[in-house]
């Protein structure tokens, strides 16, 4: 199964399942030019990356590099460039009052996800029309709420959003999954809500692609009454159980024999 058509089936069952209001964001991170997957051009505007989030929630597709970038400190938490120096020792937050004293400003930005490795630029999509393999997939409240309680069941663990409401889309919606390889929760911060029109009652949830490796290909099994919609990666997959007027979800583990062991359900009404 190609990457597109993975990336379908997985955005599929996110939208039967979960209703949401705008398009699962794929993004993925590029080394070089020629890592630019076929079909994207290149944005034609200069805005911040949390605009271009947005913008491809809403049906576009299209690459940035640090040139398209207008927020330098969300192209530093992303790995585009550097973080400018008043933005990483916290100067520019305390001028700005976010915090009491600069001494607490630097010790908040000394804990923000900052991408250390360089890229040359990042490629958006909505999910459902992603070619690509995507570093981080970007989705709603409500599809993180069922994400949390597959997580919570399976480790008896509390899922542990990391934020700090500054830097939200770049630092904590992407850099931070894309560093930790997990999961987290965000809900926004003022350059987020102001300049990519995120609304009152929105939130991201970000998932590591490596987390749930979505599928290379999609095989479909007979209980007798009910179909199994099984989605294999290379360590865990969900099987989605149809069964009357709900629905479960199988979290379960592969070993490299594909010997499948349970980890736990989750049932939930549609």
């Amino acid at each position: 199964m190609s990457s597109l058509e993975t990336n379908q089936e997985y955005s599929k069952i996110l939208e039967d399942n979960v209703k949401l209001t705008c398009k699962a964001v794929a993004v993925k991170l590029l080394a070089s030019e020629e890592e630019l997957p076929e079909g994207y051009d290149l944005i034609d505007e200069k805005v911040r990356h949390c605009e271009m989030i947005r913008k491809a929630s809403y049906g576009e597709k299209f690459y940035s590099t640090i040139e398209q970038q207008s927020c330098l400190g969300g192209a530093g938490a992303i790995g585009l460039r550097d973080m400018p120096p008043k933005l990483a020792s916290g100067e520019k937050y305390f001028e700005l009052g976010r915090f009491k004293d600069l001494e607490t400003a630097k010790a908040a930005t000394e804990k923000l996800s900052i991408i250390k490795e360089r890229y040359w630029g990042i490629v958006y999509s909505p999910l459902d029309e992603a070619t690509f393999k995507p570093d981080v997939i970007i989705t709603e409240p409500v599809g993180g709420m069922k994400l949390a309680q597959t997580i919570v069941y399976s480790s008896g663990d509390k899922v542990r959003p990391n934020f700090a409401g500054i830097q939200s889309l770049c630092g904590d919606a992407l850099a931070n999954p894309f560093i930790t390889g997990g999961v987290n929760f965000t809900l926004g911060c003022d350059g987020s809500r102001n300049a990519a029109d995120i609304k009152d009652n929105e939130m991201t949830i970000e998932i590591r692609r490596s987390y749930f490796k979505p599928t290379s290909y999609l095989i479909t099994l007979n209980n007798h009454h009910n179909d199994l919609y099984l989605i294999i990666p290379a360590h865990f997959f969900l099987l989605f159980h149809k069964k009357c007027n709900h629905h479960q979800i199988f979290f379960l583990k592969s070993d490299l024999n594909y010997r499948f062991h349970f980890l736990n359900i989750l049932s939930y009404y549609p």
